[in-house]
């Protein structure tokens, strides 16, 4: 870790609950505009908790600040992370971090683009659901906040790269870099894609081990079609990203079987058409991010 990673992470320890509070309350914001939602809403959850844990006394040196008034200032602060959870709700539970401030140091402070004060990033956080201005620490200006008015879910960025950091190809085929697991069977697998208008991103998931493992991963054009082979027998189901929305969904579980006759192997050959085909065969419902690893 850097030195200033450091020395950011001993300021944070030592902060009051609202300096705390209002500053995982923007980590949340930021990780909600890169569209990790799962992760912008755990954050938020400890955000929250902090806010209940604010009492007037113990606020921070923004009280002293022109125009701030501490005021019910757990109340506001809790208001303002209740709209961001609403605006990003997923309807999943959510699932709770439990380190969440050295899950975050690094991408929150780069990907803000600000390697200031922590009490900075909290005051342009303060009233982010509305365009009040807010006095600025640095100055005797004010400032007008620019976040979302009304909040907004953040905007989708199609990605140009798998999660291994492979381009995606220009055709319908496997991504590089990915292993081809389970290949030892017979059976096959073909994702009917051809009524979608949309490119799709796709994991064949082994359901046999205590945990879901990918087995392989492949994208496929809009109007198009791709087939897995030799399979091993087991059971299965298939989770995939829309790219042109970056919604994800699951399949229903599947069985791929084998099987020997005194006539050789029999064995599967499904084809699962989208959900969003006429007629498709493969039911599918929304997961998280971290269901699609």
């Amino acid at each position: 870790m850097s030195k200033i990673s450091d020395k950011i992470l001993i300021q944070r320890a030592n902060q009051p609950n609202d300096v705390n509070a209002r500053l995982l309350a923007y980590q949340a914001w930021v990780f909600a505009t890169q569209g990790k939602l799962e992760l912008a809403r755990a954050v938020a959850t400890d955000a929250n908790e902090l806010a209940d844990k604010i009492q007037p006394e113990n606020t921070s040196i923004l009280r002293n600040t022109p125009g701030y008034s501490i005021e019910d200032e757990g109340a506001k602060l809790r208001s303002a992370i209740s709209k961001l959870l609403t605006s990003i709700d997923t309807g999943v539970p959510i699932k709770r971090l439990k380190k969440t401030w050295s899950l975050l140091v690094r991408p929150f402070y780069i990907q803000g683009g600000i390697l200031v004060a922590a009490v900075a990033l909290i005051v342009g956080f303060l009233y982010f659901d509305s365009q009040k201005p807010i006095p600025s620490l640095s100055s005797n200006k004010t400032v007008t906040n620019p976040a979302l008015t009304p909040l907004a879910k953040p905007v989708y960025v199609r990605p140009k790269f798998a999660d291994n950091g492979s381009p995606f190809p220009t055709k319908s085929s496997y991504i590089s870099g990915y292993p081809l697991k389970f290949s030892d069977g017979y059976s096959s697998l073909t994702i009917d894609n051809s009524q979608n208008d949309s490119d799709i991103f796709i994991k064949l998931f082994s359901l046999d081990s205590q945990r879901p493992t990918p087995i392989r991963v492949f994208f496929i054009l809009a109007n198009g079609k791709f087939t897995v082979e030799n399979v091993r027998a087991g059971k299965y189901d298939v989770r995939y990203r829309n790219l042109d929305s970056g919604y994800l969904s699951c399949s229903d579980p599947f069985d791929l079987e084998e099987y020997r006759t005194d006539q050789g192997v029999r064995f599967s050959k499904i084809t699962l058409t989208l959900y969003k085909v006429r007629n498709g065969n493969m039911q599918t419902y929304p997961i998280s991010e971290e269901e699609f690893p």
